[in-house]
């Protein structure tokens, strides 16, 4: 399953120019840490979200993992191992899934570190920022689709440990491992 996620990936990734690619990873590098702190700048203030959060987690944990995080999505080329990329984003699906995160928050969260980028993109003049936002946007909603459907599977296996029935999956849209 992975291989056919990375492989989906590569093809988004290749469908953009190296300049658009390499732009993305320069503002990955350089603002991780304004974009990661906008993330939960915002997230602390969502009623959903910040009953999930505090501002030590997010100190002394969180932040770094989401500054790690970005840097890897952001990051990807077409020639990286993005099995791995794609287990990791699935592993964090599992954990957000695990702690009862909402599908709506992981989504919220998304939108709003797309947000901070654009907000970055036009502070910093990148050029070609059309493109590099429209690359960030669906890299990021690639990784939230891997996550989304890592959650729904957790959710569809705490139906069946409930004794609840499932809820219809179509086989067509992915499948749980």
């Amino acid at each position: 399953m992975f291989s056919l996620y990375a492989s989906e990936w590569r093809r988004l990734l290749e469908g953009f120019d190296a300049a658009p690619r390499a732009a993305l990873v320069r503002v990955a590098q350089s603002h991780n840490e304004i974009l990661a702190q906008h993330f939960y700048r915002v997230m602390l203030k969502d009623e959903a979200a910040a009953g999930m959060l505090s501002h030590e987690q997010v100190h002394t944990r969180l932040m770094a993992s989401m500054r790690q995080w970005i840097l890897q999505v952001l990051g990807a080329q077409p020639e990286d191992d993005l099995e791995a990329l794609v287990a990791h984003q699935i592993k964090i699906g599992e954990v957000h899934a695990r702690i009862d995160v909402p599908v709506h928050v992981v989504l919220r969260g998304a939108r709003s570190l797309k947000e901070g980028l654009r907000a970055v993109l036009q502070q910093e003049a990148v050029g070609g920022q059309y493109q590099v936002m429209q690359l960030a946007s669906t890299v990021i909603d690639h990784a939230m689709e891997l996550m989304s459907q890592a959650m729904s599977c957790r959710a569809t296996a705490t139906r069946r440990t409930r004794g609840l029935p499932p809820v219809h999956h179509d086989a067509k849209l992915g499948h749980c491992a």
